[in-house]
């Protein structure tokens, strides 16, 4: 009696979805071949399970974080230009080198033009404000200080770990 073997072409078709993730219990099964055989196989030609579901997951975890750095820059490039017209129209209606300041304008055409003014600057610090608790972008200092409690909790944390280890051997 002939013994049945498995053709290049199922053991590739078994091996790529068995580096997606399924079981050789399962596949064996469903391809109706023998457990060991394919137990065998995947040792001896270094098999993995799972291997392209994580490669394609941390390919999207990157392309996730490359999307949210475009947008964080994105959304303070747009705030670095706002901000950059609004300082260019206060030294323009300012006088000399200072920005407006109530006291300087005493017409009611020049008040509300300041008041709009004004205004604007708050609307755009409230909303600022928002997107940078919505996006999470930080200042290089706050970035900093966001390193030095992570440093400072990771110190506290294998102090604790090494006195329980300290109190396990006891």
């Amino acid at each position: 009696m002939a013994k049945k073997t498995t053709t290049t072409n199922l053991k590739k078709e078994i091996r790529k979805r068995y580096e997606y993730g399924e079981g050789l219990i399962d596949l064996a099964i469903e391809y109706k071949v023998n457990y060991g055989t394919l137990r065998n196989l995947a040792s001896h030609e270094k098999w993995e399970k799972g291997i392209v579901k994580d490669i394609v997951r941390a390919k999207e975890i990157f392309e996730a974080a490359d999307k949210t750095l475009k947008e964080r820059e994105a959304i303070k490039e747009e705030y670095k230009l706002l901000t950059k017209d609004l300082r260019n129209y206060a030294i323009d209606k300012a006088t000399g080198r200072q920005v407006l300041s109530g006291d300087r304008y005493t017409s009611p055409v020049n008040k509300s033009t300041e008041e709009a003014f004004l205004k604007r600057v708050t609307a755009i610090d409230v909303l600022y404000k928002l997107d940078k608790d919505l996006h999470s972008i930080y200042s290089d200092k706050e970035l900093l200080e966001m390193k030095q409690e992570t440093a400072k909790y990771e110190k506290l944390k294998k102090e604790l770990d090494e006195k329980q280890h300290a109190k396990l051997l006891d």
